[in-house]
């Protein structure tokens, strides 16, 4: 599981909450400072002043360089701005993120192709990202996030951008990786995707407040 156990987020929050395998559910945030500093949390960018953060039964928080590599095969994050590598080619960025994951060149490799063919994206694979179009870019995006194999993946406002058959296309990939075990976190304000797609609600705020 991912939780946050009195995570202490800007002074006035202490976050509460619980990812586990084969759960969907959306997190809806009252402030942008909040849910970045949470997104940055989850990748040990920022560390809590206060409280634990356990990812896959380990203490992220806690957790060595090394250890850290291994705890982040667990969780993929999909940005809203992606945070590609602009210099580097779609398969250049796929191997560096599985490098920061303690992966072998043989393994990167393997699982960097392996993700690309996955989303018919192996024919891009030495084109910069300035050559994507904006579905290619989503679908890029998510191809990084579960190229390790996560247990879990978070995602930042993925639908922003896609239409209306590519969003249906990606909910269901997600109904389906959910039924096998995958547990995912959905953050959005988005009121038409909150009702288009109904999941169980979390409010980042003062406090986590579960099925609002």
């Amino acid at each position: 599981m991912v939780k946050f156990v009195n995570v202490n987020l800007n002074g006035k929050t202490e976050v509460n909450l619980e990812l586990n395998k084969g759960e969907f559910y959306y997190l809806s945030y009252e402030k942008e400072n909040d849910k970045n500093l949470f997104l940055q949390m989850l990748t040990k960018v920022a560390l809590p002043k206060k409280g634990t953060i356990i990812m896959g039964g380990e203490d992220f928080t806690a957790s060595s360089k090394s250890g850290y590599k291994i705890i982040m095969r667990k969780l993929g994050i999909t940005y809203k701005d992606y945070k590609f590598i602009s210099y580097k080619t779609i398969f250049g960025n796929l191997k560096y993120y599985l490098y920061l994951r303690g992966y072998t060149d043989e393994e990167s490799t393997e699982l960097s192709l392996e993700a690309l063919e996955f989303f018919s994206l192996l024919h891009k694979k030495d084109d910069f990202i300035e050559n994507l179009t904006q579905e290619e870019m989503h679908y890029f995006s998510l191809a990084r996030a579960l190229s390790t194999e996560p247990s879990y993946i978070v995602m930042e406002e993925f639908h922003k951008g896609l239409d209306e058959t590519n969003l249906k296309k990606v909910f269901l990939l997600l109904e389906e990786l959910c039924k096998n075990g995958l547990g995912i976190m959905y953050i959005t304000n988005d009121s038409t995707i909150l009702e288009k797609y109904p999941k169980d609600l979390n409010m980042l705020g003062e406090g986590v407040i579960k099925n609002v």
